[in-house]
């Protein structure tokens, strides 16, 4: 496993440094925060997909005591990775607004206007 990480990771990288065009450290920094973004909403399918197959097998094992406990279990702690996902993005999206590292992000600080 972890030799296909080593490989995979400087593939994700190489795209950004080929470019060339001479990015500061902010890009950077957004184009990380915007790679964990992505795979935060893969987690969301994920823990969404793992609650589904707990939910057919609670169903499917009506009758067997101690499969619908694992499949509660399953259940249960695919609610409690969606929280967090989406804590976790909720995180990653305010530090990228905080710190304008979206590429479409306006760079002035909008104001309301007083009456």
């Amino acid at each position: 496993m972890r030799k296909y990480i080593g490989f995979l990771l400087p593939l994700l990288v190489v795209p950004f440094f080929a470019s060339a065009q001479g990015y500061d450290v902010w890009s950077l920094w957004g184009y990380i925060f915007t790679l964990i973004a992505r795979v935060t909403q893969l987690l969301w399918v994920l823990t969404t997909l793992t609650f589904l197959w707990g939910l057919v097998n609670f169903m499917k094992n009506a009758d067997n005591e101690r499969e619908r406990g694992n499949a509660k279990n399953m259940m249960i702690g695919s609610v409690v990775a969606f929280f967090l996902a989406v804590s976790f993005w909720g995180l990653v999206t305010f530090a990228i607004r905080a710190f304008n590292l979206s590429p479409d992000a306006p760079d002035y600080i909008p104001t309301t206007t007083s009456l």
